[in-house]
């Protein structure tokens, strides 16, 4: 009789048939809890990443916003659900035409505090100069 974390099994023989299913349950285990802990880390960097995407919820929406159709919205606003949407996906590289337009000034501030904090790697054109020199690495300023 052997009994293990999951169950009790009763096998017949010796010691050696008893002691390699040992081993290759033990195989199984230890890989199903390789397979348990890539899992959690993956979600634990999921998680980490993502937690600073509901500072988008300051976006001036309540949550009766989310039960509207967007057809009601004011252009402001779907241009920021549009940039909430876009954020909420990851990528290597964000493009974005002229994300500020219909933006009101608070909304502007957060967008840039935002990315500012999240350093990811956006392609952008904007006519707004102060917003373009501080998010921009590097410009491009076509006359």
């Amino acid at each position: 009789m052997s009994i293990h974390k999951t169950n009790i099994e009763i096998q017949k023989g010796d010691f050696s048939p008893w002691w390699l299913n040992k081993k290759r349950q033990d195989a199984y285990e230890q890989a199903e809890e390789e397979r348990l802990k890539k899992d959690v880390r993956r979600l634990k960097e999921a998680s980490r990443r993502t937690a600073g995407w509901s500072e988008l919820r300051k976006l001036d929406f309540s949550r009766i916003q989310f039960e509207k159709d967007m057809a009601d919205f004011s252009e402001g606003q779907k241009k920021k659900m549009l940039i909430a949407r876009s954020l909420c996906d990851e990528a290597h590289i964000y493009i974005w035409d002229e994300p500020l337009n219909f933006i009101d000034v608070f909304s502007r501030m957060q967008i840039e505090e935002l990315l500012l904090a999240y350093r990811l790697t956006l392609l952008f054109v904007e006519r707004d100069r102060e917003f373009a020199e501080r998010i921009a690495t590097k410009m491009v300023c076509l006359s």
